[in-house]
């Protein structure tokens, strides 16, 4: 009886300690396999310290249980959790790795907005603020223009109920000044020689040699006024005279004696008309220009005098004044002009 008792306790005996070694194995296998589960999860552990530290604390606490193998029920009770483990491993890493990306790009967003963002809106900054942009230059309100030239002005008068025909030749210098909107201001001063064959002195018919001069001054529009080319028009008003004196002779004087005689006739007119004026530009500033006035002498004055001059130390004149109507004055200029 006892040895049937005892056989039957070796032979329980032997059956729990098949039963004890099954789950050891089975242990072990599991450990195994939460090992493997693990030790992918490590370099991932890793890469995601920096983000997170509580997905490496989960893996070590799930590596423990795997690891220890006290009591069978214990350690069969601890391999069964590690199946759970590596879910929430997944997904702490899976979270880590897409907090990595979010944390990434958050970097180059913080980032720029210290560097290229800020060199970005000073750029913008300096590309809003006005750029310096050079004032045109302004249009000039005037034009002036400085004429050098020779005139020819022919001429009639009349004196003593005579008509005197006179041909003048000289120098012309005029100024004109052209607005913006076209308005012309314009003077003008001529000087030179005069002859005529009109006035006897002493019953002498040669040519008259004598001065004549003018000053004129005129107000019109110009309707063209470029660089290569300017048109004006003129109403003028002037005075002008021309002036002619004899050779001295000796003669007697009924009252004086023996003295030295010089006739002098002077002529002088108030003039009104008209010049047309045409520049033609060779440069920015130099041209030729070209004119043509008409006037009228709605008055002259002839003046006509006698001098008796003794031993230089004596001078008698006996003048003689005349008031009368001029005929014409055509006046044509022609020269160089400069225009400012």
């Amino acid at each position: 009886m006892k040895r049937i008792i005892v056989s039957a306790l070796i032979t329980c005996a032997t059956v729990f300690a098949q039963e004890t070694v099954a789950p050891a194995d089975t242990a072990a296998k599991v450990t195994e396999s939460a090992a493997q589960v693990v030790e992918p999860a490590a370099p991932v552990t890793e890469s995601v310290e920096a983000a997170s530290a509580e997905p490496a604390t989960q893996t070590a606490e799930v590596a423990e249980p795997a690891a220890s193998a006290e009591t069978p029920a214990g350690t069969v009770a601890q391999a069964a959790e590690p199946p759970e483990a590596p879910a929430e491993t997944a997904q702490a890493v899976t979270s880590a790795e897409m907090a990595e990306p979010i944390a990434q790009t958050a970097v180059p967003v913080s980032q720029p907005a210290e560097g290229p963002v800020a060199e970005s809106s000073a750029t913008v900054f300096a590309a809003s603020a006005p750029a310096p942009v050079n004032a045109p230059a302004a249009e000039k309100t005037w034009t002036h223009l400085w004429g050098v030239g020779a005139t020819v002005p022919v001429e009639q008068y009349k004196s003593r109920g005579n008509k005197i025909d006179l041909i003048n030749y000289g120098l012309d210098l005029s100024y004109t000044g052209v607005a913006r909107f076209g308005l012309a201001l314009h003077l003008s001063i001529a000087a030179g020689s005069s002859l005529t064959d009109n006035i006897r002195f002493e019953k002498n018919d040669d040519w008259l040699v004598g001065s004549f001069g003018a000053v004129e001054a005129g107000l019109g529009f110009s309707p063209v006024n470029t660089n290569g080319f300017t048109l004006v028009v003129l109403a003028v008003a002037g005075y002008e005279y021309a002036e002619f004196e004899s050779d001295e002779n000796e003669v007697r004087h009924s009252e004086l004696g023996i003295v030295e005689r010089r006739f002098t006739e002077t002529m002088g007119a108030l003039s009104v008309g008209g010049d047309l004026v045409l520049r033609f530009g060779l440069s920015e500033h130099i041209g030729i220009f070209a004119s043509v006035g008409g006037r009228w002498l709605p008055i002259t004055v002839t003046e006509s005098s006698v001098r008796y001059e003794k031993d230089d130390d004596y001078v008698r004149t006996e003048s003689y004044i005349e008031d009368d109507r001029g005929v014409y004055s055509v006046v044509p200029v022609i020269g160089a002009m400069w225009k400012f």
